[in-house]
């Protein structure tokens, strides 16, 4: 049975002790209480039960008033906003906050945590500072990681600054970072890894999809001796120091992707006579016999690349010469680069050598002959013999449908091919690229096809579209997203009857005088007139007849320029006043020595009509005789087109013209087909080495 007791009776109680004792005891045997404690709870199946509060923050007192230091309570809520939000557990008052006593998951223990929450709990800070890692004690000295309060992660750098874009930073002895070196001893390696059998010791790889994103990037800024950014050694037979490999997953990457087996690149200034190498291969042995290989370049992928070069300086300086690729020969037969792609699949696009220049002075493939009669490149294709001038020449290509393809990438302003002749200097590109820029005195550019069934002489293609030939050939082929061909004459004379005719294009289909048809297109001549076309056929459209067949009608033409227009109309008491369409009205000019020709055609009977008082806005049909018919009618009308009056006082005088005097076709000039030109010093594929394909697995032995 409980019971109860009076609390008059234990405040008396409790007064007493308190009047009588230095401490208290509560028990219910009557045993004293413990001579070192102010209050002794003696129970073997009870607590002490601290008083519930519902606490609205760890900075505000409420719901108690003026608590005192240590003062201890139990908080029933969940409430307020992170950092002073409070949660049920026990706190005590510090004398400015709540603060909670840590219990069950609360603390991190030395000996492990159960159940923790994902999102929930988390070792680290609650505010933005960094996390600090150290051994030995609270020294600066003693740091041996820090997370970033930014999210970066650095080790063994002592609370030095971080560098730019490191998201995992390590430094080994003498790093400097700064201007501060890194004395510390734990060893030269920052990162080092090893691997045995078919394992990987150190491997990065790039998901992203910009522009030149690496996998592994090293750098080596030394000014004086030998630094190495990356650097592989390999002493056992049949072994590769570093190998690079761009592999593509099961189901193959997009056909924009870049894949690199090794890159080299060098960055920043150069003076005096430094030499700054992105990738160097050499061969230090004397060799008569057997394969010694600077650089090996290999891919067994359909569009891989073995070797890649890339000069990226912006701004090169006078007498620079910024260079991807760089081979020399000594010897009279060497050769500084061999491109070979023994690749024959028809869906590839295999490429024996690959440059690409992104400095405005650079050149991506340079090939130079010093001799007198010298070809600077030769280039085979389709597994033909190549021929070059006895004279020599810059590049001599040969191949079975295309004897050359140039590519430019810089889509604001490349030029995939630049030639230029008669010992002529470069006259110059167009800002914004193309696909060919041609000098020469007599002929710029001059192609010919030699496929008597479906040869084109030239094809050209914009806006990244897709090239259309003709099945039968043609001279030209040109194609484009929004044009497919442009032509443009940049005179703008305006001169008298007889003066040169000046036109964007000129086409003509015939052979001999009296016997071609020609037409001029975008033209300008001594009238000062603008031409749409002008030549000496017919303009014709093509419909279909009865037969499914294509048929010609042919367009009237005039002496003069004239706009015609057509409507309908109706008598109302034998009047009726037809309105001319007020674009018409503009474009036409309306006097007395260029009247408006109005044809009016009755359907219906009436006393006849006539036509009166014309002008560029309209005209008025009468009925003859003072007849009151409501007659309908069909009209037509002819004027003569507005002359056009430019700001700079120009005038295109097309009302002014009838049977104006103009030109006849070009005379041409027969340049004979090309006959093949003497070839010395044929290459015999047979006698060039094949190059061995570095296997799609490797093994390789790490040197610690």
């Amino acid at each position: 049975m409980k019971t109860f007791v009076h609390p008059l009776l234990v405040v008396t109680v409790l007064f007493s002790n308190i009047l009588s004792a230095q401490n208290v005891g509560i028990n219910s045997t009557g045993a004293a209480p413990d001579g070192s404690a102010m209050l002794d709870i003696v129970a073997t199946d009870k607590g002490v039960l601290v008083p519930r509060v519902a606490l609205t923050a760890t900075n505000a007192i409420a719901p108690v008033a003026a608590p005192i230091a240590s003062l201890l309570v139990y908080n029933t809520a969940t409430a307020g906003v992170a950092p002073n939000n409070v949660t049920p557990g026990y706190y005590y008052w510090t004398g400015t906050v709540w603060t909670r006593l840590f219990s069950g998951g609360d603390g991190w223990l030395t000996v492990g945590n159960g159940g923790t929450v994902a999102g929930t709990n988390f070792i680290g800070t609650t505010d933005a500072v960094d996390w600090v890692i150290k051994t030995g004690g609270i020294a600066a000295a003693n740091e041996r990681a820090r997370f970033m309060s930014t999210g970066q992660l650095v080790v063994n750098n002592v609370g030095r600054g971080l560098n730019t874009n490191d998201v995992f930073s390590t430094y080994a002895d003498g790093t400097t970072n700064g201007t501060t070196a890194n004395t510390s001893t734990l060893g030269l390696r920052a990162v080092n890894g090893y691997a045995s059998g078919t394992g990987v010791g150190v491997f990065g790889t790039n998901s992203g999809t910009a522009a030149n994103s690496f996998g592994i990037f090293g750098t080596a800024p030394a000014t004086t001796g030998s630094a190495n950014a990356i650097r592989g050694e390999s002493a056992a037979p049949n072994s590769v120091a570093i190998t690079g490999i761009a592999n593509t997953s099961a189901a193959g990457v997009p056909t924009t992707t870049l894949l690199r087996g090794v890159i080299g690149q060098v960055n920043g200034t150069l003076v005096g006579t430094a030499v700054a190498i992105g990738v160097q291969g050499g061969v230090n042995a004397t060799m008569t016999v057997g394969d010694a290989r600077g650089v090996n370049g290999s891919s067994p992928a359909d569009d891989g690349t073995g070797v890649f070069g890339s000069s990226t300086t912006a701004a090169a300086t006078a007498g620079a010469l910024p260079v991807g690729v760089w081979g020399q020969a000594a010897s009279s037969i060497g050769t500084g680069v061999i491109g070979w792609a023994t690749s024959a699949a028809v869906t590839a696009n295999p490429t024996g050598l690959l440059g690409i220049a992104q400095s405005n002075t650079g050149f991506a493939v340079d090939g130079a002959n010093l001799a007198a009669s010298g070809t600077g490149v030769l280039g085979e294709g389709n597994n033909l013999v190549g021929n070059f001038l006895v004279n020599g020449g810059g590049g001599a290509f040969t191949g079975a449908t295309n004897g050359s393809f140039s590519y430019a990438t810089t889509a604001a302003s490349g030029t995939g091919v630049i030639g230029v002749g008669n010992n002529n200097a470069l006259i110059g590109t167009l800002a914004a690229g193309s696909g060919g820029a041609f000098t020469g005195t007599g002929t710029g550019a001059y192609g010919i096809a030699t496929t008597v069934a479906s040869g084109t002489g030239v094809v050209g293609v914009g806006n990244n579209a897709g090239a259309n030939t003709l099945v039968n050939g043609s001279g030209v082929a040109g194609s484009g997203v929004n044009f497919g061909v442009y032509g443009f004459a940049s005179s703008n004379a305006n001169g008298a009857a007889g003066a040169p005719v000046r036109a964007g294009g000129y086409f003509t289909s015939g052979v001999g005088v009296g016997n071609q048809s020609f037409a001029y297109v975008g033209c300008m001549e001594g009238a000062g007139v603008p031409r749409k076309i002008m030549g000496n056929g017919t303009l014709n459209t093509m419909v279909k007849d009865l037969d499914g067949q294509y048929a010609l009608l042919s367009a009237p033409e005039a002496p003069e320029n004239l706009f015609q227009d057509y409507g309908t109309g109706q008598l109302v008491n034998g009047r009726a006043h037809v309105a001319m369409d007020p674009i018409f009205a503009k474009n036409i000019l309306v006097n007395e020595a260029h009247p408006l020709r109005a044809f009016v055609q009755l359907r219906g009977d009436c006393k006849g009509v006539y036509v009166t008082n014309e002008t560029a806005d309209g005209f008025d049909v009468v009925e003859l005789q003072g007849g009151t018919s409501d007659v309908r009618f069909t009209w037509s009308v002819v004027a003569n087109r507005a002359n056009v009056v430019h700001p700079d006082g120009t005038v295109w005088k097309f009302a002014e013209e009838r049977f104006t005097r103009t030109h006849g076709p070009q005379e041409t000039v027969v340049v004979e087909k090309l006959e093949q030109q003497p070839a010395k010093n044929q290459r015999n594929p047979a006698t060039i080495k094949p190059r061995t394909e570095v296997p799609a697995t490797f093994s390789s032995t790490d040197k610690p």
